[in-house]
């Protein structure tokens, strides 16, 4: 006779029956009105029972065996039901829960490689930390920034002007040197005879020139902010010290170009024939003071141009313009500073990314036929954390209520009742004050493990 062939679920079937179980599982809900809440007048009714003995003895927990019986052992049973209906769904799951769980261990170690990566981060930030140089830098960095933060927010953080920090602010100036230069030397060539002292004398009336444009144009600019009523006096008379030097240095350069002007006009009108070919009445007329006026307007000019690109340049709030410089400066610093720490720091977090992805592509190749059965699987577990929590708050309410009645009852009775805690007796004050302990895994325990 041959033996029964062994009867082997198909796949099919498997995965049928867990859905099954699953469903049975996923539907398990308590209903508060009825499973678990203990009507308070049999609360009464179990607490006088209890305390008609004389002697209550509570546990660490603030339990009593009252409690235990009442409380405690329906909510106990409830956990077995849904042990039982659980524990169908995990036999069901067992053919696909060692790819869950390799699954669920790679994510555990890709979230391990990413804390990892924060770490490794800080240590290397430790150990540039151990060089008081670039602590130094840093600490430089760091004040300067939050100067710079501080005062651009309360600017609202608006757009800075910077061109007075470029070069080509310093170009434009140059540049207006060497407008003054060639509007003035053939006037000094001419007056002096020497080209070297006419050479001299043009550089140092371009240098004013610029210096006068430039202090002119920064004062218009930030007038509020050098001269307001809400300025230090102190800081006042420095800017009106700028001023007058911007002033003084503007009227050397017109006094100059205009006076050597007017010398030679002068010399022109006097080395004038007295009789010429024309007849004593064809001279050349020549008004020296309309022309040497004249003639300033392009000095003028070129001090306006300069006082225009000043002007643009400039942020009407010097401070912060100031911190902003400063602040770039820092950061520039800290920045060259920090290289090698940066670049060690990508270099660590660059392996530790491989290793992420690799591990995360293996996850997405394993979790790619379990895919439905792991989603079943983190569901069942956040739908028992919800099931015990729900037990677990109306057993704390029904306990706390049986508290207040054991209390009413030993003070009622007037020292008949004695309510004891380990070698320790309570008054009915001191047990009213203390909780009741019935924590999450002490019932959690009760539902088995997974």
């Amino acid at each position: 006779m041959r033996a029964p062939a062994l009867s082997i679920p198909r796949a099919n079937d498997t995965a049928q029956i867990l859905r099954t179980a699953f469903g049975e599982a996923i539907q398990f809900t308590i209903n508060p009105g009825t499973a678990l809440v203990v009507p308070d007048d049999q609360i009464k009714s179990f607490a006088e029972e209890e305390a008609s003995f004389g002697r209550i003895s509570v546990d660490a927990d603030g339990v009593t065996a009252g409690m235990k019986l009442h409380i405690l052992q329906p909510a106990q049973n409830l956990i077995a039901e849904w042990a039982q209906v659980k524990g169908a769904f995990v036999t069901a799951l067992q053919p696909f829960k060692q790819d869950i769980d390799a699954v669920d261990k790679l994510d555990q170690e890709v979230g391990e490689l990413r804390n990892r990566r924060v770490s490794v981060q800080k240590q290397i930030e430790r150990q540039a930390e151990a060089d008081p140089e670039y602590v130094q830098i840093k600490s430089d960095y760091e004040r300067k920034r939050d100067t710079f933060e501080d005062l651009h927010d309360r600017a609202g953080r608006r757009k800075i002007t910077m061109g007075r920090y470029n070069p080509l602010y310093w170009v434009a100036m140059l540049f207006i040197g060497v407008a003054e230069w060639l509007i003035n030397y053939d006037t000094f060539f001419i007056f002096m005879g020497v080209p070297a002292i006419a050479a001299g004398t043009t550089i140092i009336l371009g240098v004013l020139l610029a210096f006068s444009a430039d202090g002119h144009g920064t004062l218009l600019k930030q007038w509020t902010a050098k001269f307001g009523r809400d300025v230090p006096p102190e800081k006042r008379r420095s800017s009106y010290l700028y001023l007058t030097l911007s002033t003084f240095g503007l009227l050397i350069v017109l006094w100059a170009a205009g006076g050597f002007r007017y010398a030679i006009a002068i010399h022109l009108v006097s080395g004038q024939p007295s009789i010429n070919i024309l007849g004593a009445q064809a001279t050349i007329v020549i008004n020296p003071l309309r022309d040497v006026l004249l003639s300033l307007l392009a000095n003028l000019a070129a001090w306006a141009v300069g006082v225009f690109i000043a002007y643009l340049s400039h942020d009407e709030n010097p401070d912060l313009m100031g911190a902003n410089h400063d602040y770039q400066k820092a950061l520039r610093r800290f920045s060259k500073r920090q290289r090698p720490t940066t670049v060690l720091i990508k270099t660590e977090e660059a392996k530790i990314e491989r290793e992420i992805n690799e591990k995360e592509r293996s996850a997405i190749t394993r979790a790619r036929d379990v895919t439905e059965q792991r989603e079943m699987f983190h569901q069942i577990r956040s739908h028992e954390q919800t099931v015990l929590n729900g037990i677990l708050s109306t057993i704390r309410r029904n306990a706390e209520t049986y508290r207040d009645q054991l209390t009413q009852n030993a003070l009622s009775r007037k020292g008949a009742v004695l309510i004891v805690q380990g070698d320790a007796q309570l008054t009915p004050y001191d047990y009213k004050a203390l909780d009741i302990n019935i924590s999450a895994d002490r019932i959690a325990a009760t539902a088995g493990h997974w």
